[in-house]
């Protein structure tokens, strides 16, 4: 079993609350361009458990492969990298959340659930508890984006998650 294998089958096995499978259950997430995800059942045998780039994803009802979305496998040192065609039903990956990118693509799926351009990720510290991270937008919402916003996250990545599943 490979490094990629053993990570995917842990992830697997934890609780529903990991923000990698509430982003993946959210309405408002979608497969994005540059992003980087794993996937445990979508992606062919050989490449379950490793991470995949997103390439291009096509809708539907477009050609030449609707409903499909090509991925760039990532190879390591006892792999090989390669690009392969896969089913394009978001809730079938998980962002990994580490990744510049799919932080930059959740931001964008952020302000587009919240219609609102101005909304921002940003980061408070203190000796206590180090960087805090909340949401602040450009516009006031109503009372779920304030409760949304007084609220403080461990990561970056926990507060775009909670952005999206408040907008819901």
């Amino acid at each position: 079993m490979s490094d990629w294998e053993e990570h995917d089958k842990k992830f697997m096995e934890k609780a529903e609350s990991l923000p990698e499978i509430r982003c993946s259950r959210s309405k408002h997430w979608r497969l994005l361009e540059g992003a980087l995800i794993t996937t445990k059942d979508a992606a062919p045998l050989h490449q379950r458990g490793r991470p995949a780039r997103v390439l291009e994803v096509f809708p539907y009802r477009s050609l030449p492969e609707p409903g499909r979305v090509s991925l760039y496998a990532i190879g390591s040192a006892r792999t090989y990298e390669e690009m392969y065609w896969a089913d394009a039903t978001p809730s079938h990956y998980f962002p990994v959340l580490t990744d510049p990118a799919t932080l930059g693509g959740l931001l964008a799926l952020a302000r587009e659930a919240w219609k609102d351009e101005g909304l921002a990720v940003v980061a408070n510290y203190d000796h206590e508890n180090g960087y805090q991270w909340r949401v602040v937008g450009g516009h006031h919402h109503g009372s779920t984006f304030m409760t949304m916003r007084q609220k403080r996250y461990s990561t970056e990545a926990e507060a775009l998650i909670a952005a999206l599943e408040a907008a819901e």
